[in-house]
Protein backbone atom coordinates (compact mmCIF):
# COMPACT_ATOMS: atom_id res chain seq x y z
CA UNK A 1 0.00 0.00 0.00
CA UNK A 2 2.97 2.29 0.97
CA UNK A 3 4.66 1.24 -2.27
CA UNK A 4 1.38 2.15 -4.68
CA UNK A 5 0.88 5.90 -2.53
CA UNK A 6 4.58 6.33 -3.42
CA UNK A 7 4.50 5.84 -7.12
CA UNK A 8 1.66 7.19 -7.40
CA UNK A 9 2.92 10.54 -5.48
CA UNK A 10 6.01 9.97 -8.01
CA UNK A 11 3.29 10.03 -10.93
CA UNK A 12 1.65 13.22 -9.77
CA UNK A 13 5.17 14.80 -9.32
CA UNK A 14 6.10 14.29 -12.45
CA UNK A 15 2.99 15.62 -14.39
CA UNK A 16 3.21 18.56 -12.00
CA UNK A 17 6.88 19.20 -13.21
CA UNK A 18 5.70 18.45 -17.04
CA UNK A 19 3.07 20.91 -16.72
CA UNK A 20 5.13 23.64 -15.05
CA UNK A 21 7.74 23.53 -17.55
CA UNK A 22 4.89 23.60 -20.59
CA UNK A 23 3.54 26.54 -18.76
CA UNK A 24 6.77 28.39 -19.06
CA UNK A 25 7.26 27.07 -22.10
CA UNK A 26 3.77 28.90 -23.10
CA UNK A 27 4.91 31.65 -20.83
CA UNK A 28 8.22 32.48 -22.80
CA UNK A 29 6.25 32.21 -26.02
CA UNK A 30 4.04 34.56 -25.05
CA UNK A 31 6.14 37.10 -24.08
CA UNK A 32 7.91 36.57 -26.52
CA UNK A 33 5.36 37.47 -29.09
CA UNK A 34 4.50 40.64 -27.21
CA UNK A 35 8.43 41.52 -27.26
CA UNK A 36 8.06 41.21 -31.16
CA UNK A 37 4.69 42.79 -30.99
CA UNK A 38 6.16 45.85 -29.09
CA UNK A 39 9.36 46.08 -31.90
CA UNK A 40 7.14 45.69 -34.94
CA UNK A 41 5.00 48.85 -32.92
CA UNK A 42 8.37 51.18 -32.28
CA UNK A 43 9.33 49.87 -36.27
CA UNK A 44 6.08 51.25 -37.22
CA UNK A 45 6.34 54.57 -35.16
CA UNK A 46 9.69 55.41 -36.08
CA UNK A 47 8.88 54.82 -40.02
CA UNK A 48 6.30 57.06 -39.42
CA UNK A 49 8.68 59.60 -37.38
CA UNK A 50 11.34 59.00 -40.58
CA UNK A 51 8.44 59.50 -43.71
CA UNK A 52 7.26 63.02 -41.63
CA UNK A 53 10.76 64.32 -41.23
CA UNK A 54 11.16 63.73 -44.84
CA UNK A 55 8.51 65.53 -45.66
CA UNK A 56 9.27 68.60 -43.33
CA UNK A 57 12.74 68.62 -44.56
CA UNK A 58 11.87 68.79 -48.15
CA UNK A 59 8.97 71.60 -47.62
CA UNK A 60 11.65 73.68 -45.93
CA UNK A 61 14.36 73.10 -48.76
CA UNK A 62 11.71 74.36 -51.42
CA UNK A 63 10.15 77.27 -49.43
CA UNK A 64 13.39 78.56 -47.85
CA UNK A 65 16.65 79.97 -48.97
CA UNK A 66 19.50 77.75 -48.83
CA UNK A 67 21.83 80.35 -46.00
CA UNK A 68 23.54 79.59 -43.16
CA UNK A 69 21.59 80.83 -40.23
CA UNK A 70 22.30 83.93 -38.89
CA UNK A 71 25.47 83.99 -36.33
CA UNK A 72 23.52 84.79 -32.95
CA UNK A 73 19.70 83.40 -34.27
CA UNK A 74 18.23 81.64 -31.93
CA UNK A 75 15.32 79.12 -31.66
CA UNK A 76 11.92 80.14 -30.58
CA UNK A 77 9.03 78.01 -28.70
CA UNK A 78 6.90 79.70 -31.38
CA UNK A 79 8.66 79.12 -34.41
CA UNK A 80 7.00 76.85 -37.11
CA UNK A 81 8.78 73.78 -37.74
CA UNK A 82 10.52 75.12 -41.16
CA UNK A 83 11.92 78.21 -39.49
CA UNK A 84 12.94 75.73 -36.45
CA UNK A 85 14.87 73.54 -39.20
CA UNK A 86 16.40 76.65 -41.09
CA UNK A 87 17.95 78.09 -37.82
CA UNK A 88 19.89 74.98 -37.14
CA UNK A 89 20.49 73.49 -40.40
CA UNK A 90 23.92 73.62 -42.12
CA UNK A 91 25.15 72.23 -45.36
CA UNK A 92 28.50 70.59 -44.43
CA UNK A 93 27.40 66.98 -42.96
CA UNK A 94 27.24 67.63 -39.57
CA UNK A 95 24.11 66.41 -37.71
CA UNK A 96 21.86 68.92 -36.26
CA UNK A 97 18.25 67.64 -34.23
CA UNK A 98 14.99 67.75 -35.85
CA UNK A 99 13.01 66.49 -32.71
CA UNK A 100 14.35 64.29 -29.46
CA UNK A 101 14.39 61.66 -31.64
CA UNK A 102 15.61 62.77 -34.94
CA UNK A 103 18.91 64.12 -36.50
CA UNK A 104 19.46 65.35 -39.95
CA UNK A 105 22.32 65.38 -41.85
CA UNK A 106 22.99 67.48 -45.22
CA UNK A 107 25.61 67.81 -47.10
CA UNK A 108 25.61 70.25 -50.30
CA UNK A 109 27.31 68.26 -53.39
CA UNK A 110 28.81 71.41 -54.80
CA UNK A 111 31.21 71.11 -51.96
CA UNK A 112 32.77 68.14 -53.36
CA UNK A 113 35.15 67.22 -55.93
CA UNK A 114 33.11 65.81 -59.11
CA UNK A 115 34.65 61.99 -59.59
CA UNK A 116 34.71 62.19 -63.05
CA UNK A 117 35.56 66.23 -63.84
CA UNK A 118 37.75 67.13 -60.74
CA UNK A 119 41.20 69.22 -61.33
CA UNK A 120 43.76 67.03 -61.16
CA UNK A 121 45.90 69.06 -59.22
CA UNK A 122 43.42 69.87 -56.21
CA UNK A 123 43.45 66.65 -55.96
CA UNK A 124 46.77 65.92 -55.85
CA UNK A 125 46.85 68.82 -52.96
CA UNK A 126 43.95 66.77 -51.05
CA UNK A 127 45.49 63.59 -51.09
CA UNK A 128 48.80 65.03 -50.00
CA UNK A 129 48.00 67.11 -47.06
CA UNK A 130 45.46 64.45 -46.10
CA UNK A 131 49.17 62.37 -45.30
CA UNK A 132 49.51 60.91 -49.02
CA UNK A 133 53.13 61.01 -50.30
CA UNK A 134 53.15 63.41 -53.54
CA UNK A 135 54.26 59.62 -55.61
CA UNK A 136 51.00 57.91 -54.13
CA UNK A 137 48.98 61.41 -54.40
CA UNK A 138 50.09 61.30 -58.49
CA UNK A 139 49.47 57.60 -58.62
CA UNK A 140 45.87 57.37 -57.36
CA UNK A 141 44.94 60.98 -59.46
CA UNK A 142 46.37 59.41 -61.94
CA UNK A 143 44.67 55.93 -62.33
CA UNK A 144 41.46 57.65 -61.66
CA UNK A 145 41.86 59.72 -65.28
CA UNK A 146 42.82 57.04 -67.02
CA UNK A 147 39.86 54.89 -65.63
CA UNK A 148 37.81 57.78 -66.87
CA UNK A 149 39.33 58.75 -70.16
CA UNK A 150 38.46 56.97 -73.54
CA UNK A 151 42.57 56.25 -74.85
CA UNK A 152 44.16 53.19 -73.66
CA UNK A 153 47.53 54.95 -73.19
CA UNK A 154 48.18 55.18 -69.60
CA UNK A 155 49.61 58.52 -67.73
CA UNK A 156 53.06 58.12 -66.39
CA UNK A 157 51.50 56.55 -62.76
CA UNK A 158 48.34 55.54 -63.95
CA UNK A 159 47.19 52.07 -65.46
CA UNK A 160 44.84 52.08 -68.71
CA UNK A 161 43.27 49.53 -70.81
CA UNK A 162 46.51 49.04 -72.79
CA UNK A 163 47.46 47.71 -69.59
CA UNK A 164 44.45 46.07 -68.22
CA UNK A 165 40.95 45.06 -69.78
CA UNK A 166 39.36 45.80 -66.62
CA UNK A 167 39.35 49.30 -67.10
CA UNK A 168 36.40 50.81 -67.69
CA UNK A 169 37.48 54.20 -69.72
CA UNK A 170 33.94 55.93 -69.30
CA UNK A 171 31.93 57.82 -66.01
CA UNK A 172 31.73 56.85 -62.82
CA UNK A 173 28.11 56.16 -61.89
CA UNK A 174 28.76 54.78 -58.51
CA UNK A 175 31.26 56.13 -56.13
CA UNK A 176 32.46 53.22 -55.00
CA UNK A 177 33.98 52.38 -58.27
CA UNK A 178 36.83 53.76 -57.46
CA UNK A 179 38.01 50.88 -55.33
CA UNK A 180 37.42 48.60 -58.66
CA UNK A 181 39.97 51.62 -60.07
CA UNK A 182 42.79 50.71 -57.76
CA UNK A 183 43.62 49.48 -54.07
CA UNK A 184 43.42 52.04 -51.69
CA UNK A 185 43.91 51.74 -47.34
CA UNK A 186 41.40 52.85 -45.39
CA UNK A 187 42.75 56.14 -44.91
CA UNK A 188 42.65 57.12 -48.45
CA UNK A 189 39.06 55.55 -48.80
CA UNK A 190 38.21 58.41 -45.91
CA UNK A 191 39.46 60.77 -47.48
CA UNK A 192 38.38 60.08 -51.15
CA UNK A 193 34.45 58.80 -49.84
CA UNK A 194 34.10 62.41 -47.92
CA UNK A 195 35.28 64.65 -50.74
CA UNK A 196 34.44 63.10 -54.56
CA UNK A 197 30.74 62.72 -55.33
CA UNK A 198 29.25 62.07 -59.04
CA UNK A 199 26.57 64.45 -57.84
CA UNK A 200 28.63 67.91 -57.57
CA UNK A 201 28.08 70.17 -60.53
CA UNK A 202 29.49 74.00 -61.10
CA UNK A 203 32.02 75.86 -58.99
CA UNK A 204 33.08 74.26 -55.11
CA UNK A 205 31.42 75.80 -52.66
CA UNK A 206 34.29 75.91 -50.30
CA UNK A 207 32.01 77.35 -47.06
CA UNK A 208 30.87 73.92 -47.15
CA UNK A 209 33.82 71.56 -47.89
CA UNK A 210 35.48 69.35 -45.30
CA UNK A 211 38.33 70.36 -43.49
CA UNK A 212 41.23 68.70 -45.41
CA UNK A 213 39.84 70.00 -49.03
CA UNK A 214 40.14 73.48 -47.18
CA UNK A 215 43.07 72.32 -45.63
CA UNK A 216 44.87 71.69 -49.17
CA UNK A 217 43.50 75.45 -50.50
CA UNK A 218 45.19 76.69 -47.40
CA UNK A 219 46.89 75.36 -44.29
CA UNK A 220 45.86 72.95 -41.75
CA UNK A 221 45.69 75.54 -39.09
CA UNK A 222 43.24 77.87 -41.21
CA UNK A 223 41.28 75.01 -41.45
CA UNK A 224 41.19 73.86 -38.54
CA UNK A 225 40.26 77.36 -37.06
CA UNK A 226 37.90 78.06 -39.27
CA UNK A 227 35.90 74.84 -39.42
CA UNK A 228 36.04 74.57 -35.48
CA UNK A 229 33.79 78.27 -35.68
CA UNK A 230 31.66 76.70 -38.68
CA UNK A 231 30.60 74.01 -35.78
CA UNK A 232 29.49 76.56 -33.25
CA UNK A 233 27.84 78.21 -35.79
CA UNK A 234 30.11 81.17 -35.59
CA UNK A 235 31.30 81.46 -39.32
CA UNK A 236 30.43 83.91 -41.62
CA UNK A 237 31.71 84.29 -45.83
CA UNK A 238 33.91 87.93 -44.82
CA UNK A 239 35.26 85.76 -41.86
CA UNK A 240 35.79 82.72 -43.57
CA UNK A 241 38.14 84.77 -46.54
CA UNK A 242 39.83 87.05 -43.56
CA UNK A 243 41.26 83.53 -42.14
CA UNK A 244 41.70 81.21 -44.76
CA UNK A 245 42.88 83.99 -47.68
CA UNK A 246 40.27 82.09 -50.19
CA UNK A 247 38.66 84.62 -52.03
CA UNK A 248 35.81 84.80 -54.81
CA UNK A 249 37.77 82.98 -57.87
CA UNK A 250 36.46 81.10 -61.17
CA UNK A 251 35.72 77.60 -59.69
CA UNK A 252 34.86 78.93 -56.38
CA UNK A 253 31.57 79.82 -54.47
CA UNK A 254 30.53 80.78 -51.01
CA UNK A 255 26.92 79.47 -51.33
CA UNK A 256 25.36 76.04 -51.71
CA UNK A 257 23.57 74.39 -54.81
CA UNK A 258 20.71 72.77 -55.36
CA UNK A 259 22.28 69.49 -54.82
CA UNK A 260 22.35 67.83 -51.26
CA UNK A 261 22.99 64.69 -49.96
CA UNK A 262 20.80 64.21 -47.07
CA UNK A 263 20.99 61.60 -43.95
CA UNK A 264 18.36 60.97 -41.63
CA UNK A 265 18.55 59.31 -38.20
CA UNK A 266 16.11 57.76 -36.25
CA UNK A 267 16.53 57.01 -32.92
CA UNK A 268 13.03 55.70 -30.98
CA UNK A 269 12.80 53.60 -28.25
CA UNK A 270 14.38 50.33 -29.67
CA UNK A 271 14.58 51.22 -33.38
CA UNK A 272 17.65 52.66 -35.27
CA UNK A 273 16.57 53.86 -38.35
CA UNK A 274 18.51 55.71 -41.33
CA UNK A 275 17.42 57.02 -44.41
CA UNK A 276 20.00 58.38 -47.33
CA UNK A 277 18.87 60.15 -50.49
CA UNK A 278 20.36 62.72 -53.15
CA UNK A 279 18.62 65.32 -54.45
CA UNK A 280 18.29 67.78 -56.54
CA UNK A 281 15.33 70.37 -55.29
CA UNK A 282 13.79 73.24 -57.99
CA UNK A 283 11.68 75.74 -56.23
CA UNK A 284 10.34 77.75 -58.89
CA UNK A 285 9.46 74.87 -61.26
CA UNK A 286 6.49 75.22 -63.40
CA UNK A 287 3.89 73.20 -65.60
CA UNK A 288 5.07 68.96 -65.02
CA UNK A 289 8.61 69.85 -63.88
CA UNK A 290 8.56 68.58 -60.40
CA UNK A 291 9.88 70.36 -57.66
CA UNK A 292 12.65 68.38 -56.88
CA UNK A 293 14.26 65.12 -57.95
CA UNK A 294 15.33 61.85 -56.19
CA UNK A 295 19.10 61.61 -57.87
CA UNK A 296 19.72 58.28 -55.35
CA UNK A 297 17.83 57.33 -52.28
CA UNK A 298 19.02 54.07 -49.74
CA UNK A 299 18.19 52.93 -46.74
Amino acid sequence: MNQAAGIALIQVLLITALLSVFALFLNQGASRHIHLSMLAQQRAEAEILLHSAKNELLYTLLTEPLLYPAIGSSESTSQTTSKAIQDKWNFHNQAFPLSENVKIKIQDQSALLNVNFFPSARLVKLLTSSGASPKRAKQITDTLLDWLDADNIPRELGNDSFMSSNIRNGKIVDITEIEKALVLTEDEKKVLYSNLSVFSRGDLNIMSASKELIASMSSPEKAEFVTQLREQGKLNIGDFKEYTGIEYQDGIRFASSNRLGVQLLINYKNISLSKNFVLKISPYAKNKTPPYDLLLERN
